[in-house]
C-alpha cells in the first residue's frame, strides 16, 4: 500500500527504499494502510522541515517513532482519570525505588 502512495510525492522525492521500510513498520506492527499513510506523510513533513529534497530512510525512521509516540500519548489521554492516577503512581513509585526521594522537589507550606 505504501508503495502506491508514491502518488502523493513529487517524482523522484521518495528514496527507493522509503516505501518498503513504510511497509515493513506497519506490516509488521498494524497491517494498516492508514498506519503506513500516516508515516509517509510524516516522513514527507520531517524532510520538508529539514529542508531536504527528498525523503530518506532517516526520515521514515524519525516519522515512525513519532507516530508511535503520538498513538501513545493518544491512548494515554482515552484513559479514565483513575487509571491515569494508577499509572502515575506506579510510575512514581518505580521511580522513587531507583532514586530515592531527590526526584521529585516539594514544596511546604
Amino acid at each position: 500500500m505504501c508503495a502506491d502512495s508514491r502518488d502523493g510525492f513529487h517524482d523522484g522525492v521518495l528514496d527507493e527504499d522509503v516505501a518498503p521500510l513504510c511497509a515493513a513498520f506497519t506490516g509488521q506492527k498494524y497491517g494498516s494502510a492508514r498506519q503506513a499513510l500516516k508515516r509517509l506523510y510524516k516522513a514527507g513533513d520531517i524532510a520538508r522541515d529539514a529542508g531536504a529534497t527528498s525523503v530518506t530512510e532517516v526520515h521514515m525512521r524519525e516519522a515512525d517513532k513519532r507516530v508511535e509516540k503520538g498513538k501513545v500519548r493518544d491512548e494515554l489521554g482515552k484513559l479514565p482519570t483513575q487509571e491515569k492516577l494508577t499509572l502515575y503512581l506506579r510510575e512514581d513509585s518505580r521511580l522513587e525505588d531507583l532514586f530515592g526521594n531527590n526526584h521529585r522537589k516539594l514544596d511546604s507550606y
